[in-house]
């Protein structure tokens, strides 16, 4: 009976490294510093008005401290965007509206504190030149939300 305690317990005392490596506490031994998310704008304006907008992904999802980047995909139309909170006081970044245009990228930096948990709507607000050169603009409502470490 004592051998097979003992088998046992080597046999545990051997495989036990690799059971808690495998079950090590979300964010130990991690890298915490921020992350940029890019966010990919695909928008194709339509000749009459309106455009066909994605954004991807949608919601974002990003964690304490991460940054984002809003950027026109190579074959949008749209010549430039704005993004910007629809509720200005509880945008989880100190500067707002992030602008951007085919090329240059719209950038979020220096999330605020105490952000984990909470979600926030925003617009990307798009424009679009019209036949016979006139700009018009095009608003989309997608949505971010600010995980949990």
């Amino acid at each position: 009976m004592r051998l097979r305690v003992a088998a046992l317990v080597c046999a545990f005392c051997a495989f036990a490294p690799i059971v808690a490596r495998g079950h090590r506490p979300r964010g130990a031994g991690r890298n915490d510093a921020p992350k940029e998310v890019a966010i990919t704008v695909s928008a194709r304006c339509r000749p009459a008005g309106g455009a066909d907008v994605r954004v991807d992904p949608d919601p974002v999802l990003l964690h304490p401290n991460d940054e984002a980047t809003w950027e026109l995909d190579s074959a949008a139309t749209a010549e430039s965007m704005r993004v910007y909170p629809k509720v200005a006081d509880e945008w989880p970044f100190p500067d707002s509206p992030h602008r951007g245009k085919r090329g240059a990228p719209a950038r979020a930096r220096r999330m605020k504190a105490g952000q984990a948990g909470r979600a926030f709507l925003y617009n990307v607000e798009l424009t679009c030149i019209r036949p016979g050169g006139l700009p018009d603009t095009v608003v989309f409502d997608p949505e971010m939300i600010i995980r949990k470490r």
